[in-house]
């Protein structure tokens, strides 16, 4: 009888993340502004505090957001006829349960910013009606600040910056999986670059690679999932426009 629960639960969680995930789209949803000397991150994304992990007595309390911003080094060289590309550096990283943030008493410049938005849709806790946490990747544009003047900046990227990646773009396969997995792009206009994410349910990063594009030639890759347990997954694909996409993904063991 408790295995013939066990099984009925598995399905249903199986179920409601093919609903949830199979074709998930969104766009940036992180907003930076100014005021005074104050930097001040804000998401429109609903999150919830709650825990990670699945079992009582492994569980850890997160918060519902983890906010870090980047400011852009300022250039050391003044020959304008060497333009090399100015390194990010991380400013702060805080964890919240506020939509917005604020980072205190920072210079005029470029930043950006990352939110990680905790939503239950993990495993099921034991002895709590509510799912684990599993964090979702949002980012800013750039911003450049002067004087409390704010312009948006566009990073390097193809010219079609309109395109968004939907379920005809991306294809994964095969699911179920033992060891390999392929990744496809079907097209070459979307992103410069795709950085993946691995999360299993109960909220725990398992992988995280970004493959550059390049001229279109690389559309497709091969991952290796064989150090992955038996279970369910989810894959983030995030582009170069701040679109996302989202796949759940399942591997099997003899």
């Amino acid at each position: 009888m408790k295995t013939k629960h066990t099984l009925k639960s598995v399905i249903q969680m199986l179920f409601i993340l093919t609903l949830l995930f199979q074709s998930i789209q969104s766009t940036a949803a992180v907003q930076i502004s100014k005021k005074d000397n104050d930097i001040i991150v804000s998401t429109t994304r609903k999150a919830v505090e709650g825990y990670k992990g699945c079992e009582k007595n492994d569980l850890k309390k997160v918060s519902a957001y983890i906010y870090t911003l980047y400011k852009k080094g300022e250039k050391q060289d003044n020959n304008e006829s060497c333009s090399l590309p100015q390194p990010w550096k991380k400013i702060s990283t805080k964890d919240s349960n506020n939509s917005e943030e604020i980072f205190k008493n920072l210079p005029d410049g470029e930043y950006k910013a990352v939110v990680y938005v905790a939503s239950p849709i993990g495993c099921d806790i034991e002895g709590n009606s509510q799912k684990s946490i599993i964090y979702l990747k949002d980012k800013s544009g750039i911003v450049s600040f002067k004087s409390n003047e704010k312009t948006e900046l566009k990073e390097s990227s193809p010219s079609n910056s309109s395109a968004k990646i939907n379920s005809n773009d991306l294809e994964v396969f095969p699911i179920p999986t033992k060891d390999k997995l392929t990744v496809k792009l079907s097209n070459s206009k979307l992103v410069s670059s795709a950085n993946m994410t691995f999360y299993d349910l109960q909220g725990k990063l398992v992988l995280e690679n970004t493959y550059n594009i390049g001229n279109g030639n690389q559309l497709e890759w091969n991952i290796d999932v064989s150090t992955f347990s038996s279970g369910t997954y989810l894959l983030r694909v995030d582009d170069s426009f701040g679109n996302s996409y989202t796949k759940k993904i399942v591997v099997i063991k003899d």
